[in-house]
């Protein structure tokens, strides 16, 4: 029986960053993965954003949540030898005069400062690219590449020893004396981080998950030289191979990874609002399902019966730059005893409500 002191499922954003965070504060660690192509984490747009919604709302904990995001990665570019984080402005164009009356509003109360460029850029976008209703440029932005950075993070957990390929189900998982145990494999904590799976996950079947479908393309632009990111209804960023990434959606059934003709030209649509028609072509489509709970929050915490066993799920669209901020906070919690943020903590936010014993295999 092979002994470490943490088990990670699920090696997505989540459980990627949590397995850094605790490797590098010593502990062994084991991280098992199905190894999946199409995956919320892995087709992730992976902005940092801070001005967010129709509503244009300031992203969650922004402050924070991006000074530990910029910190973690570019430990982790210099530890592999990598680039996956790109900071860059983000063009936020309106599409109606309510957006921008709520804008100015916002604005106007010093909900913005420090996040907009000053001055703003006149022209604020380039020739070609539509602009009817005005717009704003955010100086604090960026995004990271999510695939490379998980592909780079895996072959470094291979060469530690620490990776598995395979899966582990929930109902799999022994508890005993306060350790959990899976295969020939005994750990002080399973930290279950399984994405949108987690919604059918028997240790904790009261978490109000609800995964949404999310569609993207990449595309190939004509004569558009911007290397920010541009918003108009879809977002629209430049990769590393000269093209560009578009999308994306929002649906629920059915919850797979099988592109669709139908988001795919709702996707089309917006971007013929940003570009004529006939400047850009499709290369890729892609589909995968995000991981979301009720209150679109990440939750973080143990099980109410046996503490060895943890869930860390819910990072939705923001996971590259949520993730980091959490895996800290989580790693805190298990190692130190720190109290959880109460708008994370799964005790706090979805308490179990009364009922029957443990689940299956708990």
């Amino acid at each position: 029986m092979r002994k470490v002191d943490d088990l990670v499922v699920g090696q997505g954003l989540a459980g990627t960053c949590l397995a850094w965070e605790l490797l590098a504060r010593g502990r062994s660690v084991g991280v098992v993965d199905r190894g999946e192509p199409m995956t919320a984490s892995k087709i992730s747009a992976g902005l940092l954003n801070p001005i967010i919604g129709r509503n244009f709302n300031l992203s969650w904990r922004f402050g924070q949540t991006i000074e530990c995001a910029v910190r973690f990665y570019r430990e982790r570019e210099r530890e592999l030898g990598a680039s996956f984080l790109r900071s860059c402005r983000l063009v936020r164009l309106f599409r109606e005069t309510r957006e921008r009356e709520v804008f100015e509003r916002k604005r106007a109360e010093g909900l913005y400062r420090g996040l907009l460029s000053d001055p703003q850029p006149d022209p604020l976008v380039p020739p070609g690219v539509r602009n009817d209703q005005g717009g704003f440029e955010i100086a604090r932005s960026g995004s990271v590449e999510t695939a490379a950075f998980l592909a780079a993070s895996r072959r470094h957990f291979e060469g530690l020893g620490c990776f598995i390929e395979g899966d582990c189900r929930p109902g799999e998982l022994e508890v005993s004396g306060g350790r959990v145990r899976w295969r020939d494999l005994e750990a002080g904590h399973a930290i279950l981080c399984r994405g949108f799976r987690g919604a059918g996950d028997p240790h904790f079947p009261w978490v109000p998950f609800r995964p949404a479908k999310g569609e993207i393309l990449e595309v190939a632009i004509e004569g558009l030289a911007d290397d920010r990111i541009l918003n108009r209804g879809n977002w629209l960023f430049p990769t590393a191979g000269g093209r560009w990434r578009t999308g994306t959606t929002y649906s629920w059934d059915p919850l797979d990874t099988v592109p669709t003709e139908e988001a795919r030209s709702v996707i089309e649509a917006r971007l013929r609002g940003l570009l004529p028609a006939g400047r850009w072509s499709v290369i890729t489509h892609q589909a995968a399902v995000r991981p979301i709970v009720n209150g679109r929050k990440p939750v973080l915490g143990r099980h109410p019966d046996d503490p060895a066993l943890v869930l860390f799920n819910g990072l939705g669209s923001k996971g590259a730059l949520h993730a980091p901020w959490c895996a800290a906070r989580l790693a805190d919690h298990l190692l130190d005893g720190a109290p959880l943020d109460p708008e994370v903590d799964l005790a706090r936010r979805f308490p179990r409500p009364p009922g029957p014993g443990k689940a299956p295999g708990c």
